[in-house]
């Protein structure tokens, strides 16, 4: 929807979703709202579709801050939330301000209003603003709070008056009904409507469990008995016979595509739709699902070879005669006549239906067919829908009650139960998701191993599948499996077709279009009529892939493997090597490639993937992996292959292999530095040093420089980092090379922070930032933002550190540039413990902790540790502050720096401080404060958590400055 502004030009008049995850919905985006001020400022102003003053708003966003300087804030965050993607016009008059665009919120509450009970469960997508509560502080959610159980409320009284209306509605009334035991386990109507429901869909055995288990739940939590109402159901269902069976439902699921398959075939102009989709996944019971309601006539076509067959075929499922002096398509046409007529034609893939049916849709007008294909049928004007496995539940959710709503979960216990009476969902839960991933949701997959569940539990038949696909294959005569379907489409194919089939099933996946046409090689046409006939599924970004268990069925067929594995390892050599960035899009072609390379004793290749591949590893914080990769390659360049002096005149072999050597030195300091392991890193870099000078490797000994100074940084010696880091701009502004000089002032930016020289530091960072951005790379330098972060709430500037670190943040997590999110995320703590907010510092500390330990290195966990231990012991004062201060000092044993030390020990004082021990927290920051390794900022951070406490000024007993900090941190209480 849009409006004309007075320019002229529409404008886009926003929609929000309010209830659950807030979002603005945009006609070609959605735009979610982010924990902060400004999505904070227009989520508060949306929900209560007012004028609001601006002194009202102010207090809600600040309020802890005087009322001059909360408006004051209040301005930028006004400006910012105007400049919010989509978010159109927010309108003032004086001090009042409103925005009141469309909701979510808005159509519940008018639903509730009116009675609309279905309407008004359909429109609540959860709690209000869920994840949005940080855009608040601590001290002014309450309106949230309260607002949340307002319609919490009104959505339980609209469900309940929902269940009333579904009692002839079994299915819908038992997914109601599981939602609102979900919210309330004991809701005792909700848990009569569920065993209702579940005794009407022919469930008995868990009609009565759940009665079982809601009266153990009321006896555990409120020590009563039943109702007398909830008696009178168990008595009810264990007399109840046992029910007839229910035949099983043709479909489960495929509700979107149920759907859209009424809305297409009711828009004028759609004569054909074809549904399209890969052996198995169930076209056809989609189709069958929808007869009835479709009025539709059913006509399978799976055993006729021929199209001349085909009208007799339609002709007596209509129950209509055929002229037998005419040609059979033109008696059909006869015979049909001009009653509106839809015919579900099943199973047409190896028919050449495309010229007869154009004949008989023109000669009969009311005509429409919905056909069911693996490829489409070509007829003019049709129309297509593809199908795609079940939507799968996420891989670590294990309630029951959360997986069966999710269609390929409700299938299998559907199936299962069948088989197995006495099955058990939630037993077997983890074992059932990651079964339902290995074959991807494909329904008939589903359905052959839920029949396995007779004779074994869920993880034996994730066993067997992992050695062979038995267990999909038909078990009784007149079932279909999926080995069979596969061949009956392997046979449809042509020679080129199952070739290039067969090799990108044998090659990783996704497979880009130039990979696939350079490597295989596969012609565009090959590769569309495989798309077309559903083998092969393709995205925006021309990555073809197939379904898990077509690849193991094709793979086995190729017939040139060990020719393909070396085409496909030297291209993805040459043409994404030189790129650490597009080898991380592809890193299952780039790890395939580097264990061919391995195998082979292939240097060139190793050479031209050693720093890429690593770099793309170290990308997703997989150091491990690099490191174990690149010692793996280390075996082939020992001192026989690289010579220990270089020869005046040495061959191209021993060059490549050199070079591949220093490559693989440069890789293991970066990984030995990503795990903290510093005499490692310091070690190897002194091997890469030796070998670059040597040969004249520049670029690596630039490399070498950087690696020199980070680790002269993390010891301590700030002056040598400075100088090793200049080393490395020099070396870099002369091989031109311009991510080597943004990456080089950077380092410096660094080196002049923590020698204190703050506007230095901001200079060099702006102008790597600037070149950074002007060439579309951010995303290969996050650690700019990080850092430009830091100095700026150094600065003082703390809104202009926040947006800078979110936007990190989001690169970084957009990107899968995972290395760099525990660095953000400590430094967004950071920014708000010098803004005085220690709730919101104290929670981003808690994600840095997570995001650390998961990602690592070492270091930065520490800091996380450190960051969370202050928050936790200003904010609430609890003592298990003190675990997080052992847990880094843990971490600084382990890796043997003194600066690291030294900040556990200054955290360690200002904990102790906040816990009450007053002078020994005191002394012991003042200790850190005193030491050389100290740094300006570090000593600035002491300060402002001391005046934090309102101790700047306070004076005890010092330590001595040469107190060793191991003593002290020796005798630092545990709890």
């Amino acid at each position: 929807m849009s409006t004309a502004d007075p320019s002229g030009a529409p404008q886009v008049v926003p929609s929000l979703r309010l209830l659950g995850p807030p979002a603005l919905l945009l006609p070609d985006r959605t735009v979610p709202l982010r924990p902060d001020r400004a999505h904070g400022l227009l989520a508060l102003l949306a929900c209560r579709r007012d004028w609001l003053h601006r002194d009202v708003l102010a207090d809600q966003l600040y309020p802890d801050r005087d009322l001059d300087s909360a408006r004051s804030n209040l301005r930028k965050v006004i400006h910012l939330a105007r400049k919010v993607d989509g978010v159109g016009a927010i309108d003032q008059r004086g001090e009042l301000l409103r925005w009141s665009p469309d909701s979510d919120l808005l159509r519940f509450e008018a639903a509730c209003d009116a009675g609309r009970h279905d309407e008004a469960v359909a429109a609540y997508g959860g709690p209000l603003l869920q994840g949005l509560d940080a855009a608040w502080p601590a001290a002014s959610r309450d309106w949230l709070d309260a607002e949340r159980l307002r319609l919490q409320s009104r959505w339980q009284e609209a469900c309940a008056c929902r269940l009333a209306e579904l009692a002839d509605q079994p299915a819908a009334l038992l997914r109601l009904a599981e939602a609102l035991l979900r919210l309330d386990p004991l809701d005792e109507l909700a848990l009569q409507a569920l065993a209702r429901a579940q005794q009407a869909l022919g469930r008995g055995d868990a009609a009565r469990a759940a009665v079982t288990a809601y009266a153990d739940r009321l006896s555990a939590t409120l020590q009563l008995e039943p109702s007398a109402a909830v008696r009178q159901l168990a008595d009810d269902l264990h007399r109840s016979a046992m029910p007839a069976p229910v035949p099983a439902p043709g479909v489960v699921g495929r509700r979107q595509e149920q759907a859209l398959v009424r809305q297409r075939l009711a828009t004028p102009g759609c004569r054909v739709l074809t549904l399209l989709g890969p052996p198995g996944v169930g076209k056809s019971a989609l189709a069958r699902a929808l007869l009835a309601s479709l009025a539709g006539t059913w006509v399978p076509l799976e055993d006729l070879t021929g199209t001349e067959a085909v009208p007799a075929r339609i002709a007596g499922a209509c129950g209509r005669p055929l002229d037998a002096t005419l040609p059979p398509w033109v008696a059909l046409a006869r015979a049909l006549g001009s009653p509106a007529r839809l015919l579900v034609l099943d199973n047409c893939e190896h028919l050449p239906l495309a010229a007869p049916l154009a004949t008989l849709l023109a000669d009969v007008p009311n005509l429409q067919v919905l056909a069911t294909a693996r490829a489409p049928l070509g007829v003019a004007g049709e129309w297509r829908l593809p199908l795609d496995g079940l939507p799968l539940p996420d891989l670590d959710e294990t309630d029951p009650e959360v997986l069966r709503a999710n269609d390929a979960v409700q299938l299998f216990e559907l199936r299962t139960l069948a088989a197995r009476a006495d099955f058990q969902l939630g037993a077997e839960a983890a074992a059932v998701v990651h079964l339902l991933h290995e074959v991807a949701g494909l329904p008939l997959a589903i359905e052959l191993l839920a029949a396995w569940r007779r004779l074994m539990p869920v993880q034996a038949m994730r066993e067997e599948l992992a050695a062979s696909l038995d267990l999909l294959d038909a078990s009784a005569p007149g079932e279909r499996g999926v080995r069979a379907a596969f061949e009956r489409s392997w046979r449809m194919l042509g020679p080129a077709e199952q070739r290039v089939l067969a090799q990108l099933a044998a090659l990783p996946g996704p497979c880009q279009r130039a990979l696939a046409r350079q490597v295989l090689p596969a012609p565009l046409p090959v590769l569309a009529a495989l798309v077309d006939r559903s083998l092969l599924q393709v995205d925006d970004a021309g990555q073809f892939s197939l379904h898990p268990l077509l690849r193991r069925l094709a793979a086995p067929l190729v017939t040139d493997a060990s020719a393909l594995q070396a085409r496909h390892a030297r291209h993805v050599a040459a043409v994404l090597g030189r790129d650490s960035q597009a080898l991380a899009a592809a890193l299952p072609h780039a790890q395939a490639a580097w264990q061919w390379a391995l195998d082979q004793g292939d240097l060139p290749v190793l050479d031209q993937l050693a720093t890429a591949y690593p770099d793309a590893l170290l990308q997703r914080a997989q150091w491990r992996e690099a490191l174990a990769a690149l010692q793996a390659a280390l075996a082939l360049v020992g001192p026989g292959v690289v010579p220990e002096a270089v020869p005046a005149a040495p061959t191209t072999g021993q060059r490549t292999a050199a070079h591949l050597l220093a490559q693989l030195e440069a890789g293991q300091a970066r990984c030995h530095l990503a795990g903290s392991a510093l005499d490692a890193a310091a070690a190897a870099n002194q091997r890469l040093e030796a070998l670059a000078t040597a040969w004249g490797f520049e670029p690596l000994r630039m490399q070498a420089c950087g690696t020199a100074g980070n680790l002269q940084w993390l010891r301590g010696d700030n002056v040598g980092a400075r100088a090793a880091f200049a080393q490395m701009l020099t070396l870099a502004r002369a091989g031109g090379d311009g991510r080597e000089v943004w990456r080089a002032l950077g380092r410096v930016a660094l080196a002049e922070k923590v020698l204190g020289h703050y506007e230095a530091a901001l200079a060099a960072s702006a102008e790597a930032l600037a070149g950074v951005r002007a060439t579309g790379q951010l995303h290969g330098h996050l650690y700019l933002l990080n850092n430009s972060g830091n100095l700026l709430r150094l600065l003082g500037r703390h809104d202009e550190a926040l947006a800078m670190l979110h936007e990190g943040l989001t690169v970084a997590r957009q990107t899968q540039r995972l290395e760099d999110e525990p660095y953000l995320l400590v430094n967004l703590a950071l920014v708000h413990e010098s803004a005085g907010r220690l709730d919101a510092a104290t929670r981003w500390a808690a994600q840095a902790v997570a995001s650390a330990q998961r990602l690592g290195p070492p270091m930065i966990e520490a800091a996380a540790w450190l960051a969370r231990a202050r928050g936790t012991a200003r904010l609430h004062r609890q003592r298990g502050a003190l675990a997080d201060v052992h847990a880094a000092l843990a971490i600084a044993h382990a890796i043997g720096t003194l600066p690291l030390l030294v900040q556990c020990l200054s955290t360690a004082g200002v904990v102790l401080a906040a816990l009450g021990d007053t002078g020994t927290g005191v002394a012991m920051v003042r200790w850190a404060i005193a030491q050389p390794v100290s740094v300006r900022s570090e000593r600035e951070d002491a300060q402002r958590h001391l005046a934090g406490l309102g101790l700047a000024a306070a004076t005890g007993e010092p330590l001595a400055v040469d107190t060793p900090g191991w003593r002290l941190a020796a005798d630092l209480p545990r709890d």
